[in-house]
């Protein structure tokens, strides 16, 4: 299995200009712009269930000799990412879930996802695969997302699509061999997917929190 790229942030920083200032700008000094609208960074996401979360977190290792200084994804916050946005205005959010709305109506939904295996994006990041049946389903799925995504203008990320739950960085430390065959994912990590979700993300010290905006329900 090949490893699963993580989406980088990107900007949106365009703005539009005032028109032409008849009394010049000597006079009137620099052009003037109106404030930034409200913006935050934002994620389509499939969030893992309860008991699937559950299940996970506890057969995951404690040794300190294989996670000391690793940093944790938040176990209510593990999620499969389907389109990076980056920084979103707050107006857009409305437009963009009736976008995706749309789109997924023709859009067969996975029937089952089960969580696999564990591995890793190099020395950077711990993870988990996930397999959808029919095969290829959730991949069609996050195209349909982002060709939605596409029509109003928002960027987003255009990395190959990779089903993967993202559960600690390196942090202070690698991550290995000997972690990842540590990870005892159980079997029987499977669930019927209900949703996809609008998530907003907030940075700052510790492990990056996660906010859910808008449910956006999947068709059978």
């Amino acid at each position: 299995m090949s490893a699963p790229h993580d989406p980088d942030a990107r900007d949106d920083t365009g703005t539009g200009g005032d028109g032409p200032d008849e009394h010049g700008p000597e006079e009137h000094g620099p052009e003037e712009h109106g404030p930034t609208p409200p913006a935050a960074r934002r994620f389509i996401a499939l969030p893992l269930p309860r008991d699937v979360r559950t299940r996970l977190a506890a057969a995951l290792p404690d040794d300190p000799g294989l996670t000391g200084g690793l940093r944790w994804a938040r176990p209510e916050g593990w999620h499969a990412t389907i389109a990076f946005l980056g920084e979103v205005p707050d107006a857009l959010v409305a437009p963009l879930v009736d976008a995706v709305d749309a789109a997924i109506a023709a859009a067969p939904a996975p029937e089952e996802l089960t969580v696999t295996e564990a591995g890793r994006f190099g020395r950077a990041v711990l993870w988990v695969a996930l397999q959808d049946a029919p095969a290829g389903s959730l991949a069609a799925l996050a195209a349909a997302v982002r060709r939605a995504v596409d029509t109003t203008g928002l960027p987003v990320d255009r990395k190959p699509f990779r089903a993967h739950v993202t559960l600690a960085r390196g942090g202070q430390r690698n991550i290995t061999s000997r972690l990842v065959a540590a990870c005892a994912v159980p079997e029987g990590l499977r669930w019927r997917p209900e949703a996809i979700e609008v998530w907003r993300s907030y940075l700052g010290r510790g492990p990056a929190r996660y906010e859910s905006e808008a449910r956006i329900p999947l068709r059978a």
